[in-house]
């Protein structure tokens, strides 16, 4: 793969998949829409070991060859979870309305993970299968997905949610079995599953903003950008920018989701990030 995130002549999008249905979709989206496909699997602790991803994955392979790329070992990120979601856990349900929040922790190391391996690799698209018909699970409502498209454009990279205009799981099951995907959930086991508790989107976004910093520093540490967001004014521990504009990933979709009203018609120009006085990536 090219420095400048291409492979050959098509470009590469770093998916974050599990083996379910909605991150299994966004590959095949970007597949049939002239991307290659780097899959990232990853090892947080939370969940049970299982070989179903991989069967997963080879069935992509096998529907789509070369547009999937060689797929990296696990990417551990058990520290960095331990960090956000576990280490602090008591004092988070004392600070945010005693919700549960872990299943957002842990996501949130997943983003910045996914970031990390990005920028090693010249990746400039990251995407994953958040979808509208899970909108209220805290990691998929929208202040989520706004913070984090906020925290990779801060790094030079876009963050898409190309399942995002599903408003069943029928609809993921057909356009899977439209591409000659079968239809089964292939994702592992998540001992949190289930667990998390319905929480606005105040609750949810101060959540994030709390948790960034260790999200940033981890970044920093294994990415060695030099680049560090300014921190919002007023928050003690430091944030990126807002901003409103909400994309639903690339044209293809509308392809499966048969062009929903709402759906914008390109992908939203997004503002260029600012890094105190430093140029943006």
């Amino acid at each position: 793969m090219h420095g400048d995130g291409r492979s050959g002549d098509l470009p590469v999008v770093a998916v974050m998949f599990s083996g379910g249905r909605d991150s299994s979709l966004a590959a095949v989206i970007y597949c049939t829409g002239g991307s290659r496909v780097q899959l990232l699997r990853f090892m947080t602790g939370f969940g049970i070991p299982s070989p179903l991803p991989e069967i997963r994955e080879a069935e992509l392979r096998s529907r789509f060859e070369d547009t999937i790329l060689p797929t990296p070992a696990p990417i551990g990120v058990y520290g960095l979870v331990r960090r956000i979601a576990i280490a602090e856990i008591e004092d988070d349900f004392r600070r945010f309305d005693g919700k549960n929040l872990v299943l957002l922790g842990e996501k949130l190391s997943l983003h910045a993970a996914s970031i990390v391996y990005c920028l090693k690799n010249g990746i400039e698209i990251l995407a994953d299968g958040t979808s509208g018909y899970q909108a209220d699970m805290p990691e998929q409502r929208d202040t989520a997905i706004d913070f984090f498209r906020e925290l990779a454009q801060r790094y030079g990279i876009r963050y898409e949610t190309p399942v995002k205009a599903a408003i069943s799981d029928d609809e993921v099951k057909y356009a899977l079995l439209e591409a000659g995907i079968s239809t089964k959930s292939l994702e592992g086991i998540s001992m949190f599953a289930d667990s998390f508790s319905m929480a606005n989107d105040d609750t949810v976004r101060a959540y994030l903003e709390f948790k960034e910093v260790h999200a940033v520093s981890y970044i920093e540490r294994f990415a060695a950008t030099g680049l560090r967001g300014e921190p919002r004014l007023g928050h003690p521990r430091g944030a990126c920018y807002r901003s409103t504009a909400r994309g639903w990933g690339p044209l293809a979709l509308c392809s499966f989701f048969s062009g929903r009203a709402g759906m914008p018609d390109r992908e939203p120009a997004l503002p260029a990030p600012r890094f105190s006085g430093r140029p943006a990536v």
